[in-house]
């Protein structure tokens, strides 16, 4: 099981090369937290309780389509 928190997403203003440390990148969606578990065959159920909680819900996303979306947007 892996379980990471991913915030302050940042795009790359159309640059390509995703390895350019000079590109020019805008933090996108600044406000969002994503909470991404990954787990094969087997999920504990006191881990399953607390993300289960009250106001918590259930969806899938993709960090790439979030980035290439405000881009197409902005």
């Amino acid at each position: 099981m892996r379980i990471t928190f991913d915030g302050n997403l940042s795009t790359g203003n159309n640059n390509l090369d995703l390895f350019d440390r000079n590109g020019s990148f805008t933090r996108s969606m600044s406000d969002l937290m994503i909470l991404e578990i990954k787990y094969d065959g087997f999920f504990p159920s006191h881990i399953k309780s607390i993300v289960q909680s009250e106001g918590r819900f259930r969806s899938s996303a993709s960090k790439y389509v979030i980035g290439r979306k405000y881009n197409y947007l902005y």
